[in-house]
């Protein structure tokens, strides 16, 4: 790890730099990955690829000692990085090449006929989309929310299920129990426009 304002190699469990003295993790002119000089408005260091505001982890040795490459270039890449350094396309983005050896791919291919690997969504920091619409998701929820349609939709039955226990315990709950089946539905609307709410899969709704 590396300070932040000077670009000095810190100690494990350092609380300052010895150098400059600044607390660990302020500053922007140095990144804290490989003590490279940064832009102060960069959003990933262009030396090793990583996202300046992640936080440090210490390298695991499995990690360390892994080769992957750009998917989109064949450029190595230390497997902690976001971003390719020379092509600027996000870790996982691309399909003309073999994240594990590097070697041409077909564009359409699931696996590696050189190595043998599945291709699909391994190491990727590109942003995949579900199957499910979220305007779908918005009009269930407008019409139907206080049942837990929207919620079967994207397959999250729990919350669904719980949902339409709420509404239907009004009957006996002279309709607290409805009020606060509402009041989840007005959040769960906000959290769909923003994208809290997820597929089944973990995907991103999509318009």
């Amino acid at each position: 790890m590396y300070c932040k304002n000077c670009g000095n190699e810190l100690k494990e469990n350092a609380s300052i730099c010895v150098d400059c003295g600044v607390s660990i993790g302020k500053g922007n002119k140095f990144c804290k990955f490989c003590g490279n000089e940064v832009n102060e408005d960069s959003k990933f260091c262009i030396s090793c690829g990583n996202e300046l505001n992640k936080p440090y982890i210490p390298k695991i040795k499995d990690c360390t000692n892994r080769k992957i490459y750009c998917r989109n270039c064949a450029n190595e890449m230390d497997c902690e990085s976001s971003i390719c350094t020379k092509c600027g396309v996000k870790r996982g983005g691309g399909n003309s090449y073999c994240y594990a050896c590097g070697k041409e791919t077909d564009e359409k291919a699931d696996i590696c006929v050189h190595c043998g690997v599945e291709l699909k969504n391994r190491f990727s920091m590109v942003n995949s989309k579900g199957t499910k619409s979220k305007l779908m998701a918005v009009i269930l929820c407008i019409l139907f929310g206080t049942m837990g349609i929207h919620r079967f939709y994207v397959g999250d039955n729990t919350e669904g299920f719980i949902l339409l226990a709420l509404t239907l315990g009004g009957i006996v709950t002279c309709g607290i129990t409805t009020i606060i089946s509402g009041i989840w539905v007005i959040v769960d609307l906000i959290f769909i426009i923003i994208d809290k709410i997820t597929d089944e899969n973990g995907e991103p709704l999509q318009w």
